[in-house]
């Protein structure tokens, strides 16, 4: 059950200033006389989060209208096309009014393309070891293609 206690008019300011001007809490307290810490204290008691609650839902609806207002007159109004739609499409969802959900169609297909290279089997240490010095191009593993060397 909400609490019937009475705010001062100095706290009553504060909150409004919060809720309405956009002022911080320490603003607000330097402005009407409070401390910050006694004005944040004061904030946490349930009867003033109910004043506050009910001041905010009061100022948002009549922001809400005013909003509203702006859309409408920058719907009919606006110079450039792109803002009049993007009002219009507010307004009209304001109306209850939605446009057709398109039905779009996402296709997954799993394509593999390339060559695939077959090496031969690493020693037995896991490591290739290869003495350029040594090794000419004759030494050398061939890539094959299904043909041997020979038949070049």
């Amino acid at each position: 059950m909400a609490s019937t206690k009475r705010l001062r008019q100095a706290l009553r300011d504060a909150i409004t200033d919060i809720v309405v001007n956009g002022l911080t809490t320490a603003e607000a307290a330097e402005k009407h006389g409070y401390t910050l810490h006694s004005l944040q204290q004061a904030l946490k008691k349930p009867h003033v989060r109910s004043f506050r609650q009910a001041l905010s839902e009061a100022h948002l609806s009549g922001v809400g209208e005013e909003a509203v207002a702006v859309m409408v007159g920058l719907m009919h109004k606006a110079k450039s096309e792109s803002v009049r739609l993007e009002a219009a499409k507010h307004v009209a969802a304001l109306a209850g009014i939605k446009p057709k959900e398109e039905v779009t169609h996402h296709h997954n297909h799993e394509i593999r393309a390339g060559w695939v290279i077959q090496l031969p089997p690493l020693e037995s240490d896991g490591m290739k070891t290869i003495d350029a010095a040594s090794e000419t191009s004759n030494d050398l593993p061939a890539l094959t293609d299904g043909s041997s060397q020979s038949d070049q």
